[in-house]
C-alpha cells in the first residue's frame, strides 16, 4: 500500500472526500473536530507522534467569513495557530504536510494557480 495519510478536517466537505479517494491506494487516518480539536498543539503532536504518517493533510479550518469577523481569534486558532502545530509535528515526524487555503486571502485575478509564495490581496 502507498503512504499513511493523516487528514484532519475528516468530517467536514473536502475532508469527505480526501478520506473516501485517498484510502483507495493509501493506509488513511480521517480525524474529525471530535476526534483531534487541531487547535490543541500538544494532542496534534502526540496524535502524529503515536500514527507515524508520511502525509499530513489538512482539511481543518474556520469557513465561517461572517463567524470571522465577530470572533477573530477564533479563526486565527483554527486556520493560523493550528496550522503551524501540524507543521511543526509533521516535520517532527518526517512526514510532510499538504495544507488547503481559501482563495478569500487573493484578488482572484491570477491567471494560474496560487502559490504559497503569491503575495496575499484580499478584496475586503
Amino acid at each position: 500500500m502507498g503512504h499513511r495519510i493523516f487528514v484532519t478536517g475528516a468530517g467536514g466537505q473536502l475532508g469527505k472526500v480526501l478520506v473516501r479517494d485517498l484510502q483507495k491506494d493509501h493506509e488513511v487516518f480521517g480525524l474529525t473536530r471530535e476526534s483531534l480539536d487541531v487547535a490543541d498543539p500538544l494532542a496534534v503532536r502526540d496524535r502524529i507522534a503515536k500514527l507515524r504518517p508520511t502525509v499530513v493533510v489538512n482539511a481543518a479550518a474556520y469557513n465561517d467569513v461572517d463567524g470571522a469577523e465577530e470572533d477573530p481569534r477564533a479563526a486565527l486558532v483554527t486556520n493560523g495557530f493550528a496550522v503551524g502545530a501540524l507543521a511543526d509535528a509533521a516535520g517532527t515526524a518526517g512526514a510532510i504536510l499538504i495544507h488547503f487555503s481559501s482563495d478569500f486571502v487573493f484578488d482572484g485575478k491570477a491567471t494560474r494557480p496560487y502559490t504559497e509564495k503569491d503575495l496575499p490581496n484580499p478584496l475586503s
